[in-house]
């Protein structure tokens, strides 16, 4: 072909096709609402504009950094929504082992007198401790708020690792379906920020199958590590993982706190802390094509089911293995909602070479002089993966009905609208409501140790003026680390069995068998014998007015604690003082 029948034809085309700006504006619509770009997968729109329907959000999902920068800004206002109490560990085995660490004061329970647990976890919030103080800033309320803020650092950090780890098995819009259904879960929400070592292995464990198989790395590096953070801080080499494996595998120890039935993770635990999420998981893994995630799920359930003490706190690690099936239910469900049947090969490869073809041209007329490489971007702009929208492409040709789709898509949005609320109203109820008793009776204490400490300007004489008695379930509440002051308080113990003592019974066991006579045990007539304040739940009143009432005892205040009181745990937190 001569030069001047290759310029008739591009002329020709020129004139068949609309100006290059209103086709640019055309292509633009069509690809920015039906095809993601693949080109570079950490600057990737992670979702077609006909699912999202949001520029925000769009551009919130643009890279990787934008992704995680709006994920910690959710976890740090969920950090600052937690209000009430979930289980011991969140202060025992953390907050209060750094206050210890660094402050020089505070309970150090009997799994650390047997060498069962890591300094590793506490030592990050030591070293946060460690920096307020040294700034001067280690008042009460810092410690407090600032813990649970860097543990929601963290927690941002697991969810942008599910959400890379989602897009590596699935592709880019269930890697956005499978967050969107993470950040809803009510469980993760309430647990996450909390400062619990199972927070932290939720961020490791889905960190690592990211990294899966770790290439480059030591196989033992971080078992190295904690060993030898252990070796500094008990003074001696103790070999942690293990005591605590032979304690709670072994010899069954766990079992003295509690035993389920070997089934208990399958019909309480896993229904329980999945919640609305359940058919969604059921109906995602049925669909997936990819079930490694499903298979390792199954198999640590599993294995926990084996030991007899169960806790739903354990399955956290798990979740944001179900959240990805999740959003391949959401996925699959968004697609048939759009009524996008998979395309024959030859429909399909006439789409691609239309979009292609389209393309060329487009680029030819605005830079008749670009090469290959410029020709090869365009056309990589107009194919789409497996896992992208090509089918709206399809069915746009098709010229379906748009209203159709619109009425359909909108059954979808019910779905997620229904989801968020049943996560929502749980979340606000369990973080806000259920069981903040024991949360709120310690700021009561810290304002009466406060009120003696402007009564009495002598340090010491303030630590001896004011003594507290927990006369609760044992590590009910916070100890010294939410109080920061080092005042005389006592709880009921109930340490297990470690020296195999014939007819061994805890404390707190004792007590409640009969807490009149214990007290009567406890304390002889002497006035200044007696705590200044005894803090207790209401249904323990009744059994311990005598003892109050004999000993000028009146109540000085009450909190509310939980909706569903049960066994030794009441209703409201009492407070009654000299």
């Amino acid at each position: 072909m001569t030069k001047t029948s290759k310029s008739t034809a591009m002329i020709r085309r020129r004139r068949q096709k609309p100006p290059s700006s209103e086709f640019s504006k055309a292509r633009n619509k069509t690809l920015s609402s039906s095809i993601c770009d693949e080109k570079k997968e950490h600057q990737q729109t992670l979702l077609c504009e006909d699912i999202v329907g949001s520029p925000t959000i769009q551009k919130i999902m643009s890279s990787d950094k934008t992704v995680f920068l709006g994920l910690l800004v959710i976890r740090l206002v969920n950090a600052m929504l937690i209000q009430t109490f979930f289980v011991p560990d969140e202060f025992w085995q953390s907050l209060e082992v750094a206050h210890k660490m660094v402050f020089n004061y505070g309970y150090l329970t009997w799994e650390w007198q047997a060498g069962i647990r890591s300094y590793a976890y506490p030592l990050l919030f030591a070293t946060l401790y460690q920096v307020l103080r040294i700034l001067g800033l280690d008042n009460r309320l810092l410690l407090i708020k600032m813990p649970r803020l860097l543990q929601g650092v963290l927690a941002s950090t697991g969810d942008l690792f599910l959400f890379r780890l989602s897009r590596r098995l699935g592709g880019a819009e269930i890697a956005q379906w499978t967050l969107l259904c993470h950040m809803l879960s009510w469980f993760t929400a309430y647990c996450c920020t909390r400062t619990l070592t199972n927070s932290a292995e939720t961020v490791l464990v889905t960190a690592a199958l990211f990294y899966f198989p770790w290439p480059g790395y030591p196989q033992l590096t971080v078992l190295g590590l904690a060993t030898i953070i252990d070796r500094v801080w008990y003074g001696q080499w103790v070999f942690v993982h293990f005591n605590f494996l032979a304690f709670n595998v072994l010899t069954g120890g766990s079992a003295f706190y509690g035993s389920h039935p070997w089934h208990w993770y399958f019909t309480q635990g896993l229904p329980v802390v999945l919640g609305s999420h359940l058919l969604p998981f059921l109906l995602g893994a049925r669909l997936a094509s990819n079930k490694v995630l499903l298979l390792l799920l199954v198999w640590t359930v599993g294995i926990l089911s084996f030991l007899s003490h169960k806790e739903m706190r354990f399955l956290l690690p798990v979740l944001p293995l179900a959240m990805h099936y999740c959003g391949v239910f959401f996925y699959n469900t968004s697609m048939d909602s759009l009524n996008l049947s998979k395309s024959t090969p030859k429909e399909e490869e006439t789409v691609k070479t239309d979009a292609n073809m389209a393309s060329d041209d487009d680029m030819k007329a605005d830079h008749p002089d670009a090469g290959g490489e410029s020709q090869n971007s365009a056309a990589e702009l107009s194919l789409s993966s497996k896992h992208r929208c090509e089918d709206v492409v399809y069915h746009t040709s098709r010229g379906s009905s748009a209203g159709s789709q619109r009425q359909r898509l909108r059954r979808v949005k019910y779905l997620v609208i229904l989801l968020a609320l049943s996560n929502l109203l749980p979340l606000l109820y369990f973080s806000l409501i259920h069981q903040r008793g024991t949360m709120d009776v310690m700021n009561h204490l810290y304002d009466a140790i406060s009120k003696a400490r402007q009564n009495d300007t002598s340090p010491t004489s303030v630590n001896t003026a004011v003594d507290i008695l927990f006369l609760m379930p044992c590590h009910s509440t916070p100890f010294y680390s939410f109080l920061h002051v080092n005042v005389s308080m006592r709880f009921l113990t109930c340490e297990p069995n470690l020296h195999h003592i014939e007819n061994y019974t805890d404390e707190a066991d004792v007590f409640f068998q009969d807490p009149d006579k214990w007290l009567s045990s406890e304390f002889d007539s002497f006035q200044h014998h007696l705590p200044t304040h005894i803090v207790y739940f209401d249904c323990l009143q009744d059994h311990i007015h005598h003892f109050l009432q004999n000993r000028n005892y009146r109540q000085c205040a009450t909190f509310f604690h939980t909706h569903i009181p049960e066994g030794r745990i009441g209703s409201h937190v009492m407070v009654s003082c000299r």
